[in-house]
C-alpha cells in the first residue's frame, strides 16, 4: 500500500500559494468603467500617493477598459 501525506499537511509553499488564488469574472459596461474610475479617485490617500491596495483597483481598470476595447468575433456559421 503506498503512502500518501495527508492535505494540508506538509503540502509545498507553492500548492498553498496557488489554494489562496481568487479568480473574478468582470462583466464589463461603459458604467462599470465608471465606477472604477471614481473608486480609484477614493483610493488616493491624503498626500496625493496611492496605498498598495489601490494596485489591485488599478489592475481592475486595466483589465477593463482592454476587455471593453476588445472586439467581439463572431462564431463561425456551423450550417455550411
Amino acid at each position: 500500500m503506498a503512502r500518501t501525506k495527508p492535505v494540508g499537511k506538509g503540502s509545498s509553499s507553492k500548492r498553498q500559494a496557488d489554494s489562496r488564488q481568487i479568480k473574478l469574472t468582470l462583466y464589463v459596461t461603459p458604467k462599470t468603467i465608471e465606477n472604477l474610475e471614481r473608486l480609484r479617485l477614493k483610493a488616493l490617500d491624503r498626500n496625493g500617493k496611492r496605498p498598495a491596495k489601490s494596485t489591485l483597483i488599478e489592475s481592475l481598470i486595466n483589465r477593463a477598459m482592454a476587455a471593453h476595447k476588445e472586439e467581439k468575433i463572431p462564431y463561425p456559421d456551423k450550417r455550411r
